[in-house]
Parts: C-alpha cells; sequence; structure tokens
C-alpha cells in the first residue's frame, strides 16, 4: 500500500477518535462496575468527570469504595477491585467499654438490629440508656450508659461505642480525652474540661465507620434547637409531666444576628450537589423572612477562590432581594476547580474585624453555616483562621463567647472529610454543628420545614397545606383562623363559623343572632378552652333580613356581618392564628413580600 494512503488512512482514525473522544462517548466503560445487591448511577454518562456512585438497600453500604470517577481512557479512580463491590450489612461500633457496669450480649461484631442491655455495679447510679438497638445508619439508639459513683464535681462523662478514654479524675479542671477504635473516626470533643458549673466542655464524642450517616429527624432535631439559641429567649418547653421537650425554632423579634452562609462550588462538587445546597439556603433564608427577626446576610460561594454573592455590609435589602441574587448563582469553574476552605473562613473573619472595629459585634448573634465535602486541597487547613474566629469572639465577650458564635457544616456530595469538618464546627454540650445525610437531596425538603413559626409575634395565618396527610392538625395548619361558635337559645343549640381577624375578635355571619333572647354564646378555638365574650355581639347597622319582605323577598342576607369581641385574646400558634387582611404590615411578612408592595398586589397574592 503506497505511504500517502497510509497516512490518509492513519490521520482517518486519528480524526474518529479525536471525535469519539471530544464528544464524551464512552470514554469509561461500566463493564464489570455492577455491586452485588445495589445498584449504581452516573452523573454524567460514561464522559470524562463523571463519578459512579453506588447505591445500597438501607442497612447496607457500599464495599470496597463508595464512588469511582472517570478518568478517560477507560480508567476509573480509584481502581474497582478484582473481586467486585458489594453491598455489605452495616455495623455499629464496640459498646462493651462500660466502666463499673456490664454489657451483653457481648458480640465480635454489632451489626444491624443488634440489641444490648447495660447494668451498674453495685455503688454506682445508672445513667442513659439501658436498652439500645444498632441502627441502619450506624448509630445506637438513644444515650450513652454511664455508670457514675457521684464522688466527683462531674458527673461521669461516660465512654462513647467504639471509644477508649484516658482520665478517671472528675473534679474542677480534670481532663479526660478520648480515642477511637482502629477503623473509626472520633467526631465532637477529643478533650474534655470539668467546669465549674458542674458540666464538660464540648460535646460529648462519638466514633463511628466513614459508612454513618444521620438521619433527617435527627438533622432536623439537633439543627432547629441549635440555631434556636442565635433566635429565640428559650429551647425547651415543659411538658405535663414535667419533662423538657425539644421544640422547632421559634423566631422571636429583637436582637441582632449576623448570618454568613458559604457554598462550596470546587471541582469534586456536582451540579446536583451545588443544587441542592442552594435550594437549602433559599428555604431557610426565605422561612426566616416570614418572620420578625430580619438578619444581615452574607452569602458567599468558594472553590480556589471566594465569590461574593450578597455583601453582609450592603445596606439592610429584603430577603427576596437576597434571593434574587442567589438564583443568579449557578455550578460551574467561576471559583476556581480546587477547593480553598481557609480563604472563605478569612473572608468571614475580614468582615467579623471590620463589625468589631465599629463596635458593631458585642450585641450580635454569629452564625456561620456552610455546605461542602470538606476536602481542600489549597491553603492548608481552616483550623487555624477558624480559631482566629474563636478569639475574636472571646475578646469581645470573654467566657462567654460560645453563645455568640455558631459553625454549622452540612456535608454534600458522594465523599466527605469528616476529620476536617471535625475541626471547623462548634462544639457544645448536647448540641450537633455537623450534619451528614446519606442522601443529600432530603435536605432541601427538611430546610422549608426546619422552622416553626408557632411564636412568631404578629404573623397571620395564610392558608397552606403544609402535610400531606388528612388529620386534624394538618387541617387546622391550612386554615388556622377558623373558630367554631355555639348559641345557646333556652335548650336548643346552634352553630356558625367565624374567622379571626385579631387576636381579640371574630368576624362571623349576623344571622347566627336573630334571636333576641340568647343565653349563651361560646367560642371554640381549636384546642384551647371555650371563650366567652366581653359585650354583645357588634351586629353591622345596615343588616336586615326582613328588609325586602315588603318587595316578596322573605329574607335578605346583605351586610349579613358581624364582630364578637371575646373576653380575653386567644393564644396564638403554629394552628391558631389571625387571617391575613391586604394592606397590613403583617401580611406582607407572612406572605414574604417587600414592604414597598402595593395593596393590589397583596390582594393578588392573598386571593
Amino acid at each position: 500500500m503506497r505511504p500517502e494512503i497510509l497516512t490518509l488512512i492513519y490521520s482517518l482514525i486519528l480524526c474518529i477518535v479525536s471525535t469519539v473522544v471530544s464528544s464524551g462517548v464512552s470514554v469509561c466503560s461500566t463493564d464489570g462496575m455492577s455491586i452485588r445487591g445495589g445498584e449504581y448511577s452516573l452523573s454524567n454518562g460514561s464522559n470524562v468527570g463523571s463519578e459512579l456512585l453506588y447505591h445500597c438497600p438501607d442497612g447496607y453500604y457500599p464495599y470496597p469504595k463508595l464512588m469511582h470517577r472517570c478518568l478517560g481512557h477507560n480508567r476509573w479512580s480509584p481502581s474497582p477491585s478484582r473481586r467486585g463491590s458489594e453491598c455489605r450489612v452495616m455495623t455499629c461500633p464496640d459498646p462493651s467499654e462500660l466502666r463499673n457496669g456490664e454489657v451483653s450480649p457481648v458480640l465480635l461484631q454489632y451489626v444491624v438490629g443488634a440489641q444490648t442491655t447495660y447494668e451498674c455495679h453495685d455503688g454506682y447510679a445508672f445513667a442513659g440508656s439501658a436498652s439500645r438497638v444498632c441502627q441502619s445508619n450506624g448509630k445506637w439508639s438513644g444515650d450513652t450508659p454511664i455508670c457514675d459513683h457521684g464522688s466527683g464535681h462531674c458527673r461521669d462523662p461516660g465512654v462513647p461505642p467504639g471509644a477508649k478514654r484516658n482520665g478517671n479524675m472528675l473534679d474542677i479542671g480534670d481532663r479526660v480525652t478520648y480515642e477511637c477504635s482502629l477503623g473509626l473516626m472520633l467526631l465532637g470533643s477529643k478533650e474534655r474540661i470539668c467546669l465549674e458549673g458542674g458540666d464538660w466542655s464540648g460535646t460529648e464524642p462519638v466514633c463511628y465507620s466513614k459508612n454513618y450517616y444521620d438521619t433527617p429527624e435527627e438533622v432536623s432535631k439537633y439543627f432547629s434547637t441549635s440555631l434556636e439559641n442565635r433566635l429565640a429567649l428559650s429551647g425547651l418547653d415543659d411538658n405535663t409531666d414535667g419533662q423538657q421537650v425539644q421544640r422547632s425554632i421559634q423566631m422571636r423579634q429583637g436582637g441582632k444576628l449576623h448570618i454568613y452562609i458559604a457554598l462550596d462550588n470546587s471541582g469534586s462538587i456536582t451540579r446536583d450537589n451545588f443544587t441542592v445546597a442552594k435550594d437549602c439556603v433559599k428555604a431557610l433564608i426565605n422561612q426566616i423572612s416570614f418572620f420578625e427577626v430580619t438578619p444581615r446576610y452574607g452569602i458567599l460561594t468558594f472553590a480556589s477562590e471566594v465569590n461574593e454573592i450578597v455583601d453582609i455590609f450592603s445596606p439592610s435589602s429584603h430577603s427576596d432581594m437576597v434571593l434574587q441574587n442567589l438564583n443568579n448563582v449557578t455550578h460551574g469553574k467561576l471559583n476556581g476547580t480546587g477547593s480553598n476552605l481557609s480563604r472563605v473562613f478569612k473572608k468571614i473573619l475580614t468582615k467579623m474585624a471590620v463589625f468589631k472595629e465599629r463596635n458593631e459585634l458585642e450585641d450580635t448573634q454569629q452564625a456561620i453555616i456552610m455546605f461542602t465535602d470538606g476536602k481542600t486541597n489549597m491553603g492548608g487547613s481552616a483550623e487555624p483562621t477558624v480559631i482566629r474566629i474563636r478569639n475574636l469572639m472571646e475578646g469581645i465577650h470573654g467566657k462567654d463567647w460560645q453563645k455568640y458564635l455558631d459553625i454549622y457544616v452540612f456535608g454534600v456530595g458522594a465523599e466527605i472529610n469528616e476529620e476536617e469538618i471535625n475541626k471547623l464546627v462548634s462544639k457544645k454540650s448536647s448540641e450537633k454543628h455537623f450534619y451528614k445525610l446519606r442522601d443529600d437531596t432530603k435536605l432541601t425538603s427538611l430546610f422549608k420545614m426546619i422552622i416553626d413559626e408557632s411564636n412568631s409575634v404578629d404573623l397571620c395565618g395564610l392558608s397552606w397545606d403544609r402535610d400531606d396527610d388528612d388529620s386534624t392538625t394538618s387541617k387546622r395548619q391550612e386554615y388556622p383562623w377558623v373558630v367554631t361558635i355555639s348559641v345557646l337559645v333556652g335548650n336548643v343549640h346552634s352553630s356558625c363559623m367565624g374567622a379571626l381577624v385579631t387576636p381579640r375578635f371574630v368576624l362571623t355571619a349576623a344571622h347566627c343572632f336573630r334571636d333576641k333572647q340568647i343565653d349563651m354564646i361560646k367560642v371554640k378555638v381549636f384546642d384551647q378552652e371555650d371563650m366567652t365574650l366581653e359585650q354583645k355581639p357588634i351586629i353591622h347597622p345596615d343588616y336586615d333580613v326582613f328588609k325586602k319582605k315588603d318587595k316578596g323577598v322573605s329574607e335578605f342576607y346583605d351586610y349579613d356581618v358581624a364582630l364578637l369581641k371575646l373576653s380575653s385574646d386567644v393564644q396564638r400558634s403554629k394552628y391558631i392564628r389571625p387571617i391575613c387582611i391586604p394592606c397590613t404590615i403583617s401580611s406582607i411578612r407572612a406572605s414574604g413580600l417587600h414592604t414597598s408592595t402595593t395593596c393590589k398586589a397583596q390582594e393578588g397574592e392573598l386571593y
């Protein structure tokens, strides 16, 4: 064959190969990439950069790897195991380390469903959960069991499953340190100090495998309770048994709050991951906008560089402007492809330092909320910068500095660097600031429901069908202004419906009170005790049911309106709210509209 023909054929082959690669067609084969007992998904087909993510049933995890990334030329990173992948049953850390007590049964491995019981030796008081079950997320149910002698200033802090503790002295200033068994990572405080008030510093450590995750219920409980301390006067109510029960975030009027929100936009965060994080932020800001609290927001995205979406120094703007700026943010390479966690914290520190120079941090709560996988390949660890932020707050507030600062991290992405994130988040007793869900797509719906507006001071009621069920409470949330009016005339009862227009007044129909000899009127407001009236019903002066009787109209119902003034205000909650009336500040806030919204636009939104 002539040389020029060979050259032509070779060029043609190169062209075809180049076209195939550039068009992203099958540059990584999925042959042999299946997983026994589960399935996989691809973020971008078989193209370069696509992530192959394994999915296992509840209670199982992918082994040996969760994810592989396509490098091109049929190469995956990490390389797949020759034995293939499989879904293995989830295990929980060994719980047998109970000082001064007994654990049963003692097993080599504790898999999902395994149950253990705990008992203290004579002379020791038991605290925690007497029985625990290994859950499908790799965690034990209940609380760490503790056997305490009662001789120390602080109660024995216990030993979490999978951990070992160094230190037995329990007096003021004494320290205990923890380390995890081989293959487990420690989250929480590695060292705790017995404080003068009888509590231990920091937060209880836990030892988990890389496969653990938080349930949506756990995230809702801990995040809402923790953030509530920034937004409310208290976070606990007493129930009828005198025990304290958890509440969702309660938004109250007063106080200053700065919220910094940072979204990871680096190469390890997929478009879907970024969209989830952005939707969570929008849901949180939208929920907060319904209430009297008006925080300053600083919104950032970061990768190699930091991109400022909303400057916390900008003139006070309504939440809809913040959301509008956030809507314009897209996933991509505007910040570079690397990840520099240190740089984003330095940016926040710079902002805080300016506020300090202005003497504007003394009475201001600070919350930093970050969505990231914790991977950083530029700028070194962010921990030194976080320590500087803590030192800044301590210089202003002294030993009470932790009351004014919270750093939360929500893990997003296929693989998360838990150890690095643990260095950054706040560590407070009975609180949790790092959250990792098995499926981060559930975060968006979680953020939409995480705030409970039951203590909002002036919020009126919108018809929001928040739940899928047909329960009484669900329907009550949809129509929180409806009341029932009971009218007694002699031995005859009749009833009408009404609507709360203020906490003291009810709007109803005048024809409910046609009888002249009414013996009693009571108003039922959902689950509250029956209420009485302060005065007789206020009937519209132009109401006359017989006004047109001479014209052959037996009953005429124009102006069929009455107002009832209750003897006391109703107690408002998420189930009991006055109806929203257009052209009021309350309805503007409840509907999330800008304060400049016209009355006509408000009517359109409400009706």
